[in-house]
């Protein structure tokens, strides 16, 4: 999947979970280190509240987007979670 360039300062770089998700706290093991060797954070963001995240991304957490751009979503092998992560047209933003 092609992730168009953007503006790293503007888009932020979501990771939307859910609480008692196995496979949520898989994909955040597994992009978190990988995200912070690029000096790149997330926004952690439950699908609880409010509803339409629940209506959107219920069936597909755990999700991570890119402004409104799916980055990664359910349950990728670790070569996709690295290919995406490398992927991403973004600066660190811890600089």
């Amino acid at each position: 999947m092609a992730i168009r360039p953007q503006d790293p300062c503007s888009v932020p770089l979501r990771f939307y979970t859910k609480d008692d998700c196995p496979l949520c706290d898989r994909l955040e093991r597994m992009v978190t280190p990988l995200l912070a060797a690029h000096g790149i954070t997330f926004e952690k963001e439950s699908i609880k509240n409010p509803p339409d995240l629940q209506r959107r991304y219920g069936l597909r957490i755990p999700v991570l987007t890119l402004g409104d751009q799916v980055v990664l979503e359910g349950r990728p092998s670790e070569g996709q979670v690295r290919r995406a992560i490398d992927g991403l047209p973004l600066r660190g933003n811890n600089a």
